[in-house]
């Protein structure tokens, strides 16, 4: 356990595959788990062909707590000491959001802010212009409108600078992982080897850098990776002629 017991007040996991089935299974990972499904919504799968913007909505509307901490399903603290860190950030911000690389802009796979601050916010905003935001991403401005001292903390490379990122040293963002369990296959294609690979040293070395024998692992993957290619070109090519 990461965060102190006393800090939470529930836990609330939304369940995006929307079945009784999930419902039951998240449930079970702890007491304080409270499962929120929500319909889905039509016009964001019309523009981005998921709807995290719409339940973030939602969930964050019925949050209970003074604090309201967000994780995305691919983010997770590394070790206890981001609770401390991210309370020493609060004594002199009210909010603690992650930073979207490269931009000026949040990202909602971390994010620490006041409840009282609740009405009103929205995920989505700026999504359906031409600007076509992405969730989360006006969540830092909107608060910054409000008169809230908010700090953007920037991304740092996770592996090594090879994949992934780390907030404040102790949490780790993994990227497009929400993606991973969808039907559409756009956006699976987004799901590739490399994410699958270190996916697995997540979960299988619980590490976020890599020993030699993974770095020579890798790079034997990879070089496997480029001979295939080519041989799978030519016998495309072949079957092509051949049906000429």
């Amino acid at each position: 356990m990461t965060t102190p017991h006393e800090a939470i007040s529930e836990i609330l996991v939304v369940d995006q595959d929307r079945t009784p089935a999930s419902a039951e299974r998240l449930s079970a990972l702890a007491p304080a788990v409270r499962v929120a499904q929500y319909p889905k919504s039509p016009r964001h799968f019309e523009w981005t062909r998921h709807d995290h913007a719409a339940v973030l909505n939602h969930v964050v509307a019925e949050a209970r707590g003074e604090l309201i901490c967000l994780f995305d399903s691919d983010a997770h603290p590394i070790t206890a000491a981001w609770w401390p860190r991210v309370m020493e950030l609060l004594d002199s911000h009210d909010a603690v959001l992650a930073g979207e690389r490269g931009t000026d802009f949040s990202h909602p796979c971390f994010m620490v802010f006041a409840a009282a601050q609740r009405p009103g916010l929205r995920f989505d905003q700026d999504l359906f212009t031409e600007h076509h935001r992405d969730t989360g991403r006006m969540i830092a401005r909107q608060l910054l409108d409000r008169g809230q001292r908010v700090c953007l903390v920037p991304p740092e490379d996770a592996f090594g600078g090879r994949f992934g990122s780390v907030y404040l040293g102790c949490i780790y963002h993994h990227g497009k992982g929400v993606f991973a369990g969808v039907d559409d296959p756009l956006l699976q294609r987004q799901i590739g080897w490399e994410h699958r690979w270190y996916r697995a040293r997540v979960l299988e070395d619980e590490t976020y850098d890599l020993t030699w024998p993974r770095r020579l692992q890798l790079l034997s993957v990879r070089a496997g990776r480029r001979i295939v290619r080519p041989v799978s070109g030519v016998r495309r090519r072949r079957a092509c002629e051949n049906r000429v």
